[in-house]
């Protein structure tokens, strides 16, 4: 790990984690992506960089390693070069995409997310899925999941507070005791993301991030007719994977994406 902890003022910066500054950065005549954390949020470095190192999948982020120097703790990890799903759908200079990339896109996800649920000899429970942290490689085809900073091990049902606003599920925001159905319902919120090209809860997007946890809590929704197409299969998926109650929810392994119809529509700004 020699001279990577020798970030200058001049790298460039690429994203904000869960509790860290991302910069883009030459190590080895190889571009990586470096996270840097301060000494106060050292248990969620050492956290994510231990649920990172035992999540070798293709479509999670690979971490290359970790360290400690001063008062900083660094995690190397792929640069993905291609940027995140988020800056994809909703940057000012929107991009035109196909039906059959924004289904890949999400065949790729619950590849990432099955994988993490499977792990021995705990699952992983990422509780901070969004589009925000699917990150785009390779001309926009591949897509990884990143930022494990409030992942946690399924060791008992968990209770603790995560996640963001608008793609958190109601039991997490609530306080009540969860499992990794919470990381489906966020699923439902990116699949709605991608297929109607609007951010979750757009309608409170001015208003503060209690306004969605409200919303969510009293069963709200993102509308269903903004999905582009009218696919029934679609919609019943999405409103199953949000469902209110996390028993009535999909397992990863359950969710087929394959057989969607109009795969040739595009899907423009």
């Amino acid at each position: 790990m020699e001279n990577i902890t020798e970030i200058s003022s001049g790298e460039e910066q690429i994203g904000r984690g869960g509790f860290g500054i991302v910069y883009k950065v030459l190590w080895h005549r190889s571009v990586m992506a470096v996270k840097i954390c301060s000494q106060t949020e050292t248990h969620k470095f050492e956290r994510e960089a231990r649920q990172m190192s035992r999540s070798g999948h293709k479509n999670i982020v690979r971490l290359f390693g970790s360290c400690f120097k001063g008062d900083c703790g660094y995690l190397v990890m792929d640069y993905e070069e291609c940027g995140s799903l988020y800056e994809y759908l909703h940057d000012r200079e929107q991009r035109e995409y196909t039906m059959a990339m924004a289904i890949d896109w999400m065949i790729q996800c619950i590849q990432g997310i099955n994988h993490m649920h499977s792990m021995k000899p705990r699952p992983l429970i990422h509780r901070d899925l969004k589009t925000a942290n699917l990150l785009l490689s390779q001309n926009y085809k591949n897509l990884k999941i990143g930022d494990f900073g409030i992942s946690t091990d399924l060791r008992t049902m968990m209770s603790s507070l995560a996640g963001t606003a608008g793609y958190t599920a109601p039991e997490v925001l609530s306080g009540k005791k969860y499992t990794e159905k919470c990381d489906i319902y966020s699923f439902g919120i990116v699949l709605w993301e991608v297929m109607a090209r609007r951010k979750p809860f757009h309608h409170l997007e001015n208003q503060t991030a209690w306004a969605k946890i409200f919303a969510t809590d009293r069963g709200e929704r993102p509308k269903l007719k903004d999905i582009i197409p009218n696919c029934e299969k679609l919609q019943r998926l999405i409103e199953n994977c949000w469902d209110q109650e996390p028993k009535n929810r999909p397992a990863g392994t359950q969710i087929e994406l394959k057989d969607i119809p109009c795969l040739d529509i595009i899907m423009r700004p």
